[in-house]
């Protein structure tokens, strides 16, 4: 039945982003000085960029660290909006907003209308262990994907057209998302790419064709994965003495410690350092194997979300998802004990677990483990989607070359009041009160004016404490509470 006027789905409103409203950010504020303290008792100092990403967080949308106004001049509504911390480890936020604008560039500027189909590999414990901080082995995972990948869509292509157009060569393309964690918080470096489903190719007449390849089959999936699994080992065996000789635990004990704990589900620091994290398990939960696993040597590769050409908005969503942030903050709430955090999973394991138990000092263990290394790219291109592709000027839409030939220098983004009208559908220059357009018209920065502004608007000007829950009697029986750090 179609939707009438009084019928219209209400307009969601702008709500101003505030983190200290949320057990996440509650107990990184309040956790984050100890733990740093702790560590250097401990001789496992924490690494510089680890310590800028955690104070980043911690002044990340607080409006007493500063903010910017927007005014309207007919009604004099005036609305602050926090500074944002700009990383990439896990602060949601300011992960949402590049999700959504990377997403939004990708399919506005650099993924012509072609099928397309993401391909997901996972690699064995060790090696994730390895290229968490070895960018030298993470590039040579991933050109051993893309190499396997795209030597199998030629090969396809040449079966299904491409020898009856007389192609002179054939140009698969891919853009890979590097994602560094699991559904736990636990460090898992998997890559998401999204591939052409088929090829491009210039015949002799000079002109650009693409050729869609069928469904890969589970044996082809197989033998994909076999490969770059060969591939994979072979580089290691060449390195195996270097890698022996640079290990991560002597230049960087905590990182060390934090990476090999949290890949294995365990305490890294403390008392309890190598023991299993705790979680709650539901039979009812419990899984068998799934049928579609293609692990070969530990390598493991699925390919079974296919976009069609047409789908711009399917496109969207999935690349969002290949960029999202690691936690959201309605999955991680206080126990019942008041003093551990729950974390529920995204969706139960096979062996029924649904919820992992955490103290504040192992969550930031978890969290410490999946920050990035800095100046090192999360997103990769290959084929006709690199910035420097011959063809790419060629395949792709006319609004993005004539966009890129304005300023070949610099990336066109889009604003923040484009982006949240464009994935949540708000308008947030619009004024709530008469609902005209609202000016952007100064940033605080200064700390005295900062504070007269937040008195006077009756706002604090620090982050209030976590309220505590009663303790549950049943909860405290099943679980021990001798799990905390002591000092």
């Amino acid at each position: 039945m179609p939707l009438t006027a009084c019928h219209a789905l209400p307009k969601p409103n702008y709500e101003r982003h505030e983190p200290h409203k949320n057990v996440f950010y509650q107990t990184i504020e309040q956790n984050w000085e100890a733990f740093v303290k702790k560590c250097e008792a401990e001789e496992h100092p924490v690494p510089g960029f680890i310590k800028k990403e955690f104070e980043a967080y911690i002044r990340c949308g607080v409006l007493s660290y500063g903010f910017a106004r927007v005014y309207c001049q007919e009604c004099r509504y005036d609305r602050l909006v926090g500074f944002s911390c700009k990383k990439r480890g896990f602060c949601g936020s300011c992960l949402a907003r590049r999700m959504s604008e990377t997403s939004a560039r990708l399919v506005d500027s650099v993924i012509p209308r072609i099928p397309t189909r993401q391909w997901v590999l996972s690699v064995p414990a060790p090696l994730r262990y390895l290229i968490a901080y070895d960018h030298n082995a993470l590039n040579a995972v991933l050109s051993a994907f893309t190499g396997s990948l795209f030597s199998y869509l030629r090969k396809k292509a040449k079966q299904y057209g491409g020898k009856v157009l007389e192609a002179i060569d054939y140009y698969p393309s891919s853009v890979t998302f590097i994602q560094r964690f699991g559904s736990a918080l636990n460090l898992n470096v998997h890559l998401h790419s999204q591939v052409s489903d088929g090829v491009h190719i210039r015949c002799g007449d000079n002109k650009i064709h693409f050729i869609r390849v069928p469904s890969p089959s589970i044996d082809e999936i197989r033998a994909i994965t076999l490969k770059i699994a060969r591939r994979v080992h072979r580089y290691l065996e060449k390195r195996m003495d270097e890698l022996e000789a640079n290990g991560l635990l002597e230049k960087e004990p905590l990182l060390a410690k934090c990476y090999a704990a949290s890949i294995s589900h365990q305490s890294a620091l403390g008392r309890n350092a190598g023991k299993l994290l705790m979680r709650l398990i539901s039979h009812d939960l419990i899984k068998g194997e799934r049928l579609e696993d293609h692990n070969v040597m530990g390598f493991n590769l699925h390919a079974s979300l296919a976009i069609e050409a047409h789908d711009r908005p399917g496109l969207e969503r999935t690349l969002r998802y290949m960029g999202r942030p690691p936690l959201s903050a309605e999955h991680l709430k206080l126990a019942p004990d008041g003093e551990r955090l729950l974390l529920t999973l995204k969706s139960p394991w096979r062996d029924g677990t649904s919820k992992i138990i955490l103290t504040p000092f192992e969550l930031l263990e978890r969290l410490v483990a999946i920050v990035p290394p800095p100046k090192k790219n999360l997103i990769r291109y290959h084929g006709i989607f690199g910035p420097n592709a011959k063809l790419r000027e060629e395949i792709v839409e006319n609004g993005a070359r004539q966009s890129e030939s304005t300023n070949s220098n610099k990336v066109c983004r889009p604003d923040f009041a484009k982006l949240m009208a464009r994935v949540f559908e708000i308008d947030v220059l619009e004024c709530p009160r008469c609902h005209s357009p609202m000016q952007l018209i100064s940033f605080i920065t200064d700390s005295k004016v900062i504070k007269d502004i937040l008195k006077s608007l009756k706002m604090t000007t620090a982050p209030p404490e976590p309220v505590k829950p009663a303790v549950s009697v049943e909860y405290e029986s099943e679980i021990a509470r001798d799990n905390l750090w002591e000092d």
